[in-house]
């Protein structure tokens, strides 16, 4: 999911088919100002410190342990330059071990 570069405040909707992984946010911002980033109903918040005539970045990765619906909410508190992008990778699922055998157990 991505939002292309535009002004003002943007949300990136979290689909249902998000599950236990790795929720990866890329933003962007130009312009003089703070953005804050919101994952909802994760909890999770983080500023970004934007600049003039710069690109200002952030990347950050949220692990999920469960399935999780919701938005990713920017707000500029100024007329700023954003965009951004977020991504996910589900967790693979483990293997347990198979405690070996007796040859004279197998049928």
């Amino acid at each position: 999911m991505s939002v292309a570069s535009k002004q003002g405040n943007a949300e990136l909707p979290l689909t249902k088919e998000i599950g236990a992984g790795t929720l990866a946010i890329q933003i962007n911002c130009q312009g003089k100002g703070i953005l804050n980033v919101t994952v909802d109903p994760v909890g999770l918040s983080f500023p970004l410190n934007c600049v003039n005539e710069e690109v200002s970045s952030t990347y950050n990765e949220i692990h999920l342990k469960r399935a999780a619906g919701g938005d990713v909410e920017i707000r500029p508190d100024a007329l700023l330059d954003t965009s951004g992008s977020v991504g996910h990778r589900r967790d693979r699922p483990t293997l347990r071990p198979v405690p070996p055998r007796r040859l004279d157990q197998v049928r």
